[in-house]
């Protein structure tokens, strides 16, 4: 009987035990840090909706307004980052611009995502502004344009 193979076993084991366990852990920490990145995704995505809601409604404001005083100024506070991120703000037209269709593309600036509210506007609207405070200003006279800009 041989008894020099004894202390091989336990000395196995333990190390199998420890490979098993890095395994779990890291793919435990894995897919913890891919929900962690699409649950901040989510949060960027959602606040910016909100934050272009916002900004669609005091651009269609402005364009009411203007049909009946000429001259409107809207100043509005939004917030400067978003879950963390800086974003921007850029208004865009539609493929056929006689629809009044107007595209309001908020974009983050680290996760790249990019939140889309569309509107109608009878006047002309412009611009890209960045968080932060924001003025919607049309003058009355010279260009019938509602202009978005940093305030």
């Amino acid at each position: 009987m041989q008894l020099d193979n004894r202390g091989v076993a336990s000395t196995l084991n333990y190390i199998l035990g420890l490979g098993i366990a890095t395994i779990l852990v890291i793919g435990l920490l894995t897919a913890g840090g891919n929900l962690v990145s699409d649950q901040r995704e989510q949060v960027v995505r959602g606040e910016l909706s909100v934050i272009g809601q916002q900004l669609v409604s005091d651009i269609t404001a402005a364009d009411r307004l203007t049909a009946d005083t000429g001259t409107v100024r809207i100043e509005r506070e939004m917030p400067l980052t978003v879950a963390g991120e800086h974003y921007r703000a850029r208004i865009s037209t539609g493929a056929d611009p006689t629809d009044n269709l107007y595209f309001l593309n908020l974009t983050s600036s680290t996760t790249d995502v990019t939140e889309v509210v569309s509107f109608t506007s009878s006047t002309t609207v412009s611009g890209s502004v960045d968080g932060g405070s924001i003025v919607i200003e049309k003058k009355n006279g010279g260009t019938q344009e509602i202009m978005v800009k940093n305030g």
